[in-house]
């Protein structure tokens, strides 16, 4: 099926803590589905993924600014 781009969903907080690890952050699954929780509620902004099958293999957050 190849690589798919969607919305970001709560459960996903548990395979970005590999992706937010990568880039040198220290990360737990706790406070990344509490802080993709704010993010998702807010209607100026969204977190979409992509996936491949079941891995997870990047994410991107947009934000509206006027």
């Amino acid at each position: 099926m190849g690589i798919v781009f969607r919305p970001a969903r709560l459960p996903d907080a548990a395979g970005l803590v590999g992706l937010v690890e990568e880039l040198g952050h220290p990360a737990r699954r706790p406070e990344l589905e509490a802080r993709l929780s704010r993010v998702l509620a807010r209607p100026d902004q969204a977190v979409f993924v992509a996936e491949e099958g079941p891995e997870l293999l990047g994410w991107i957050h947009v934000q509206e600014s006027l």
